[in-house]
C-alpha cells in the first residue's frame, strides 16, 4: 500500500505530541535536543529510528518553525523532494486539513 500525505501527517502529529515539542523552535540544534529528551527511538511508519538520526534528517534551513502545522508542512515538502510522496500530496493534505477544520466549527 502506498504511503499518503495523510499517513505522514498523522504520524508526524503524533510524534510531535509524544515528544512534547515546544514552539517556536528556533534552530535545528534546538529541534534535535527536543527530539532526544526521552532517549527513546522514534517510530515512523512502523520502523524505529535513533531519535538523533531522525531529527538530523530535517534540514537546517527549515528553521525557525513557529508551530506544529508548519513543521508538518515542511516535512511533507521534504518527503515530496525525496520522492516519498507525489508532487500533489500537499494539496491533498491541505484538503484533509480544511475538511477537518470545517467539522470543528
Amino acid at each position: 500500500m502506498a504511503i499518503t500525505a495523510q499517513d505522514i501527517t498523522s504520524e508526524l502529529a503524533g510524534l510531535a505530541q509524544a515528544r512534547n515539542l515546544r514552539y517556536p523552535i528556533d534552530s535545528k540544534s534546538e529541534f534535535v535536543e527536543q527530539m532526544c529528551t526521552t532517549g527513546e527511538p522514534v517510530t515512523f511508519l512502523g520502523s524505529p529510528y535513533d531519535a538523533r538520526f531522525a531529527a538530523n534528517l530535517i534540514p537546517t534551513f527549515f528553521f525557525p518553525v513557529a508551530a506544529e502545522a508548519e513543521l508538518i508542512h515542511k516535512v511533507l515538502e521534504l518527503c515530496i523532494a525525496r520522492g516519498l510522496l507525489p508532487v500533489d500530496a500537499l494539496s491533498s493534505a491541505d484538503e484533509v486539513s480544511n475538511d477537518s477544520n470545517r467539522g470543528a466549527r
